[in-house]
């Protein structure tokens, strides 16, 4: 996906051979070690080729191998958290990192994380409720007297938020929504 995304939006996009940790005992977590360095000294000649001057890592796998090369490559290096619970590659890399930027007050794995909230596009910043609910109640026959509820969530939190709407919704005994 990034390698589509990021292009378009008009960013430069770097590919890695990268691959994350299993999270149980494996065989294919011994090779990771060398994985991980041939990433290290790959992305480290690229930064220094591009003569990169700032590497923003934001989570995943491919986090804590790209703050050490651009550490490597002289640049400075930032991490942000859009989780409540830092996830391991940005717990990680937050330790060699010069800031840390946290989406909450607390970020839980990232002590010394900056609250800075999370970044919001324009399109959902400035999004149009009342403009777009006619095409919204069409386009999904809703009822427009009942209430709707949205619920959304990612990471780490995705499973027991669908489990609590889930059960929620099974035991509802409340008004229509």
């Amino acid at each position: 996906l990034e390698a589509k995304v990021f292009p378009e939006a008009g960013f430069g996009f770097v590919p890695i051979a990268i691959r994350g940790l299993d999270r149980r005992m494996s065989v294919r977590n011994l090779a990771l070690p060398f994985i991980m360095a041939a990433a290290i000294a790959d992305l480290r000649t690229k930064f220094r080729a591009a003569e990169v001057q700032v590497v923003l890592g934001v989570g995943g796998y491919v986090t804590p191998p790209a703050v050490i090369a651009a550490r490597l490559a002289g640049a400075k290096t930032l991490v942000s958290e859009q989780n409540a619970e830092a996830g391991l590659g940005n717990r990680i890399a937050a330790r060699l990192s010069n800031v840390v930027f946290g989406a909450f007050p607390a970020t839980i794995g990232l002590a010394r994380a900056r609250w800075v909230g999370n970044p919001v596009r324009a399109g959902i910043a400035g999004f149009d409720r009342a403009a777009l609910r006619p095409e919204a109640i069409d386009r999904y026959r809703l009822d427009p007297r009942v209430p709707v509820v949205g619920v959304f969530g990612g990471s780490w939190g995705a499973g027991s938020i669908n489990q609590a709407v889930a059960d929620t919704i099974a035991g509802w005994k409340g008004p229509p929504v």
